[in-house]
């Protein structure tokens, strides 16, 4: 990756004399380099910060060189978090293209655009066309605001949360790698009813070594403890789901101990697969079912359904079916038909 000297800081501003001073060198130093200067615009316009973030980064919005500055329009992180930065990402660069804008804009009503020195005068940024405000959201005059895909950079795996906050109770989890999507507030993903991720451990782009696949298999797809047909089934995953781990000799390994064949996987979305919500499914267990106190067999067991009765419930990523608070169905005890 090519390494770019990020051309300001972004910081707190300096006094006024001081910080026009700067903007005059500047615009004298861009004139006798031969750098051309965009001229002004009167009205907002959103493509200015794509080429503020081209003379930055390399037009490059998860940039992290490690040296200080993050993200496109090369944040210094003190000043993402005075801003209010940290409502979408921890750093900038791992927050979205619109993020960053809405938070440049807010560093542009305080600070001017001199708080980017070099670039605001290639890319002729003002406070007119940048869309200077205090009170900045994304998608403000460009793309609206919705749901959002993040992947989980935690090094292993990153808690879900019944709330957005760390001292709401954990339900779920999700591997390093994985793909999940839905809407941010307050620094937390919301990825379904009750369930949350903090967007400190996520990030905006596939994390390195990781894959996503999904079951093929037609109807499960077992989960063994090691990478081959004679290791134990330890788990299994319902054809369509969504699986992320990395690839060695065939089997991909989706947690320790926990490998997958992939002659049964599949590197795009596979029809038959469940859609989040609410489903009912038949106990096919040749006697009973255990309930799990969690969304796998490492988890306590917590009571039993005898085989017919009907369930209903919300799907995990997993597969297991959650029928109440700390109560979870495994997927191979289950049939979407009566018995």
């Amino acid at each position: 990756m090519t390494t770019y000297q990020p051309k300001h800081a972004a910081r707190p501003p300096a006094p006024h004399r001081l910080t026009a001073r700067l903007a005059g060198a500047t615009t004298l130093a861009v004139a006798a380099a031969g750098l051309a200067v965009a001229p002004a615009h009167a009205a907002y316009t959103p493509e200015v910060w794509d080429a503020v973030a081209q003379c930055e980064s390399g037009g490059d919005w998860d940039i992290n060189t490690g040296n200080g500055f993050y993200g496109g329009l090369q944040f210094w992180h003190p000043t993402w978090k005075s801003f209010g930065g940290q409502e979408y990402a921890g750093y900038a660069h791992q927050a979205t293209k619109q993020e960053q804008i809405a938070i440049a804009r807010r560093v542009l009503y305080t600070q001017g655009p001199g708080a980017w020195p070099v670039c605001s005068v290639v890319a002729g940024l003002t406070r007119d066309n940048g869309g200077a405000d205090p009170n900045a959201q994304p998608g403000d005059g460009g793309e609206a605001p919705g749901e959002v895909t993040r992947y989980v950079s935690a090094s292993n795996s990153a808690n879900v949360r019944s709330g957005p906050g760390l001292g709401y109770s954990v339900v779920d989890s999700k591997p390093r790698g994985a793909q999940v999507t839905g809407t941010l507030s307050g620094g937390w993903l919301k990825i379904g009813d009750g369930q949350y991720i903090s967007s400190v451990v996520l990030s905006t782009s596939p994390v390195d070594g990781q894959v996503i696949r999904y079951v093929k298999a037609s109807t499960t797809a077992n989960v063994r403890s090691g990478p081959g047909l004679g290791y134990s089934v330890v788990d299994s995953k319902p054809r369509g789901a969504q699986v992320t781990g990395t690839l060695s000799g065939g089997w991909l390994k989706i947690g320790d101990g926990r490998y997958m064949s992939s002659a049964i996987l599949s590197s795009s979305p596979v029809d038959g697969g469940e859609t989040p919500g609410e489903v009912t499914r038949y106990v096919s267990a040749r006697y009973a079912a255990n309930v799990r106190s969690g969304p796998s067999n490492g988890y306590g067991v917590v009571d039993t359904v005898p085989r017919g009765t009907q369930v209903t419930g919300t799907l995990t990523s997993s597969g297991w079916l959650k029928i109440g608070t700390n109560r979870y169905i495994g997927p191979s005890v289950l049939s979407s038909t009566p018995v």
